[in-house]
């Protein structure tokens, strides 16, 4: 039983590894826009055969200058980012940049 465990286990990285690097050979950064000390990053990619469309957020370390995850989230935007909303929606549904 622990030998098919650790197979399983390679298995399951080995997979995971090819899609990582599928999604790294083909992510493209589309579009980006600074919003509230942010920056939110218009990205695609391709993830098993098909063309995936997602926003991540990222914020500046004032120490290091690094770029780190920052949360986000768009139900939280006030009325006067609607246009922002709308961006992202639309971006993530079918990949129409606005």
């Amino acid at each position: 039983m622990e030998g098919d465990f650790s197979t399983l286990m390679e298995l399951q990285f080995k997979q995971r590894d090819r899609k990582v690097k599928i999604k790294l050979e083909t992510i493209e950064i589309r579009k980006e826009v600074e919003w509230q000390g942010k920056k939110l990053i218009f990205y695609t990619f391709e993830e098993n055969g098909i063309r995936k469309y997602s926003v991540s957020t990222v914020e500046k370390d004032a120490e290091t200058g690094f770029w780190y995850p920052a949360d986000f989230n768009t139900s939280s935007l006030p009325d006067d980012a609607k246009s922002l909303k709308q961006s992202i929606d639309a971006w993530e549904s079918d990949g129409t940049l606005k």
